[in-house]
């Protein structure tokens, strides 16, 4: 059962922003939405659990809604050890610097990822 989605909110995010620490997830709707605080996505969770329940109350409960979940964010992959190409003058003709590295021309920088703390 396909719900509607809700109207999109300012004090929602639709992607993983720093300042909105808590997400739900709704598999019929919006997927991940993010929050500022637990209780604003906890009313939201509210509203989206009831949607799971039929238009009218004899159709009985959704069995998606046990995929309705919510959580907060601990840690999310960050670029860490960034590395920024040198100027093209400074690349040989194979594109590589003084440490012999290759820097594609579409190349903005090499990096590692690691699990930070979300800020």
């Amino acid at each position: 059962m396909r719900h509607a989605k809700f109207t999109p909110n300012p004090e929602i995010k639709y992607t993983i922003t720093d300042g909105f620490p808590f997400f739900l997830y709704d598999p019929e709707g919006d997927g991940f939405t993010f929050f500022k605080t637990q209780e604003e996505r906890d009313k939201r969770a509210a509203a989206v659990i009831k949607q799971y329940q039929g238009e009218y109350s004899g159709e009985g409960w959704s069995q998606e809604v046990e995929g309705v979940f919510a959580g907060t964010i601990t840690a999310r992959a960050t670029k860490t050890n960034i590395e920024y190409p040198p100027p093209d003058n400074e690349l040989d003709e194979e594109r590589c610097d003084n440490d012999g590295k290759y820097w594609p021309e579409e190349a903005k920088d090499y990096c590692d990822y690691k699990l930070m703390p979300f800020a």
